[in-house]
Formats: structure tokens, sequence, C-alpha cells
């Protein structure tokens, strides 16, 4: 069993690229939602196209568990629950932090 667990049954939209090992740079939570499981995160590396954002089996939903077993910093983030906002990673300070535009 990993780490994330309890996250079972929260389902979240994540690139296939972050899918494939490379770190989700980019996190958002939204309010739009596509069924019950869909909790409106969204994982991306962060600088995929919109064009291949929208391709079919770009965003895949998964299971939210597996991308916080893959990348534990995520947990602060999640279990803060928010109901929206945006985060980016910061490797020097190792954490998602507020996206800030």
């Amino acid at each position: 069993m990993g780490a994330a667990d309890d996250l079972r049954g929260s389902a979240a939209f994540v690139s296939r690229r972050v899918i494939e090992g490379e770190r989700a740079g980019y996190v958002e939570r939204t309010a739009d939602r596509i069924n019950a499981a869909d909790t409106g995160w969204r994982l991306y590396v962060g600088d995929e196209a919109q064009d291949w954002l929208d391709a079919p089996g770009n965003c895949i939903l998964q299971h939210l568990g597996h991308s916080v077993d893959a990348w534990p910093e995520l947990r602060e983030v999640v279990d803060a629950e928010p109901a929206s906002g945006d985060w980016m990673w910061d490797a020097a300070s190792r954490r998602y932090l507020p996206a800030r535009f």
C-alpha cells in the first residue's frame, strides 16, 4: 500500500508526461468536475501547449494517490484542501509554492 491510500476514490487529471515520470511542475485545483471522483486537481509539467492538453489521451483521469506517491511534496498542497488555486514546483525550496502570475 502506498503512502496516499487515504486518497482512494479521488481522481485528478494528469498530463501523460507526468504519468511517464516528469515532475508535475504546475498544479492547479479548479471548480470544474467531470464526475464524482474528479477532485478538480490538475497536474502538468507546465510547458504543455493547450492543443496538446486538449488532444485525447494526453490528460488522463488518474487516482490522485498515484501522483502523491510519485511526488510526496504534493501532499502538503493536497492536504490543505483548497477550493481552488495554482502552485508551481520550486526546486530551491523543494516545495510547491502558490503561483504568482
